[in-house]
Order: structure tokens, then C-alpha cells, then sequence
């Protein structure tokens, strides 16, 4: 035995050598996979987490929540050069021959006030309405009395709200966010609710009547 370990003490060498190798091989290439989950990690970390709220402010004087507001957060990460819009429609539903025919009117005035807060986590934005809910719930009333066509009736009038949200990450690249009323959405979607708010003239929240909405009403909802 001690001659035949002598005979072959290089094959031996060569082979733990070999084996050695191997393992410190598999060694750095599991340090890699995990400083890469590590650094992925904390790439996900660092993005901003975006939410949209609406809440509506009470006046005391008609007793009413005449107005609401709009806040764009982010629980954390990290946004730079930040930039975000309000595109505002109404949404209404008509039944005609038994089908359902849906369409988007784009609207100005809604939200007439906006604040950046300038900070990068927490509250972003604030959208304020002058009572922007009081002139919604009489428009509505309205298209509630007004005479259709017959054969036509309201099935539903509400407000819808795309807010788009222009950001830079900590490595400086872009991004948009996309929220429909209130829940993160594609940006599809998103590109298809824009197309419609720039296919016609958009009406003022307080000034238009529920025949300007009706004679609007026309292009079906994406």
C-alpha cells in the first residue's frame, strides 16, 4: 500500500487539487447568486410604492361633503423629479335596443389645485377640488332627469379618475405609473384612456349641463 501511494502521489495531488478547485469554483459561484438576489433586492427596496387616495371634505355650511381631495403617496423608496396629472371623465352608461352602450367625457375643473409636497416618501401630491363633488352630484341629477331619446335610458353616470405619475429611480431611469380610479393599472390601458381624453374638447365640471354631457357622450369606453 505505502509503495502504491508512493507510485501514484502525483495522481493524488492532481486530483485534490482538481477537487479543491471545484469547490472554491462552486464557493464563488453561490456568493455571486446570492449578491445578485441581494442587489435585486435592494433595487426592489428602493422603488417608490405608489397609492392613490380620494377623501371628501364635509362643509359645514350646506352640511355636505361639496368638496373632494386627491393624494398621491408612497410608502417608500425613492422618486426623483417627480410629475403628476389628473385626467378626469365621466363615465356614462346608456341602455339603447337592449345593449349597453358605455362612453367617456373628459372633464376640466375637477381637481383645479394641485401641491407637490417636494418630499420623496409619504404624502407626493394633493389634488383639491373646489366643490367639485357638490357640482358632480347635481350634474348627475340631472342627467338623471334629463329626457333621452326614446328607447334610451341612464343606466349609470359616475367619475372616473386617471392619475399618471412621471418618476426617476435612484439609478436615474424613468418610469410612469398609472392609477384608475384608485388601483395601479397597465399602461394600455392607461394609453387608452389618454387617447380618449384628447379625442375631444373636455367640459368644465361647473359649467356644463346634462345636455352638453348627453351630446358628448359617444366614444366608447376602452
Amino acid at each position: 500500500m505505502k509503495r502504491f501511494l508512493e507510485q501514484n502521489k502525483i495522481y493524488f495531488e492532481i486530483f485534490a487539487s482538481l477537487l479543491f478547485g471545484s469547490a472554491a469554483l462552486f464557493v464563488s459561484l453561490a456568493s455571486y447568486h446570492i449578491s445578485n438576489q441581494q442587489l435585486a433586492l435592494n433595487s426592489q427596496a428602493q422603488q417608490p410604492h405608489f397609492s392613490v387616495q380620494t377623501t371628501y371634505v364635509h362643509n359645514d355650511g350646506t352640511g355636505k361633503d361639496d368638496d373632494t381631495q386627491l393624494y398621491v403617496s408612497s410608502s417608500s423608496g425613492f422618486a426623483y423629479n417627480l410629475h403628476c396629472q389628473v385626467y378626469s371623465f365621466l363615465d356614462i352608461g346608456l341602455f339603447s335596443g337592449g345593449k349597453r352602450k358605455d362612453s367617456l367625457v373628459p372633464l376640466i375643473g375637477y381637481y383645479p389645485v394641485s401641491q407637490h409636497t417636494g418630499s420623496s416618501v409619504g404624502t407626493l401630491f394633493v389634488f383639491r377640488g373646489n366643490a367639485n363633488n357638490a357640482h358632480l352630484l347635481g350634474l348627475v341629477d340631472s342627467l338623471k332627469k334629463e329626457q333621452l331619446p326614446p328607447g334610451e335610458t341612464l343606466a349609470e353616470a359616475k367619475l372616473l379618475n386617471l392619475v399618471v405619475i412621471d418618476y426617476l429611480d435612484v439609478t436615474n431611469i424613468g418610469h410612469k405609473a398609472y392609477f384608475l380610479d384608485g388601483e395601479a393599472t397597465q399602461e394600455d390601458k392607461a394609453t387608452d384612456y389618454l387617447k380618449a381624453y384628447g379625442a375631444m374638447l373636455p367640459l368644465d365640471i361647473g359649467k356644463i349641463s346634462a345636455k352638453e354631457v348627453l351630446d358628448a357622450a359617444g366614444k366608447p369606453v376602452p
